[in-house]
């Protein structure tokens, strides 16, 4: 009876570890959508789409992103810009590159989503250009403030072409 006794008790104690794995990677395991903010929002600039450009940074060198986190790093990346605000970052931090296309293009939209998985933190944001058919290439500057928190998790950036 012992012999018994112990065998059913290993196996529930078993059971009962198994659930409490399943449920803990369970929620450890999420998305979230991130809230965004731009500078054409929240400071009024216009013309955003040409901070960056290829006279700024050369063809070559040039980084798929730029997290900016301080007013002395903005004013030296963005040279030139016909909006310089005095951007709070003490409560964002400022994503933005470049991205070459072949043609014209109507809009940016952004989508910005905090993913955990296995306990590690990562942001991925996607950024979708509506493409038109203008036969000029452009270089358009894609930009969003993200909440200053977030600044120190690497991003992975998804290009959308639509």
């Amino acid at each position: 009876m012992t012999k018994s006794f112990i065998q059913i008790f290993l196996l529930l104690a078993i059971t009962a570890r198994l659930t409490a794995c399943s449920k803990q990677a369970a929620e450890v395991d999420k998305e979230e959508i991130i809230e965004t903010e731009n500078l054409e929002k929240v400071y009024g600039c216009t013309h955003t789409t040409s901070l960056l450009s290829y006279r700024t940074w050369p063809a070559t060198g040039m980084p798929r992103l730029f997290k900016i986190t301080s007013q002395k790093d903005f004013d030296q990346i963005v040279k030139g810009a016909t909006c310089s605000p005095d951007i709070d970052f003490g409560r964002h931090t400022l994503l933005i590159g470049v991205e070459t296309l072949n043609t014209g293009y109507s809009g940016i939209t952004y989508r910005l989503r905090k993913i955990t998985k296995g306990g590690q933190d990562s942001l991925e944001l996607t950024i979708s250009f509506q493409l038109n058919a203008a036969t000029v290439m452009s270089e358009p500057t894609w930009h969003i403030l993200i909440p200053k928190h977030l600044e120190h998790i690497p991003v992975k950036i998804h290009i959308e072409k639509e």
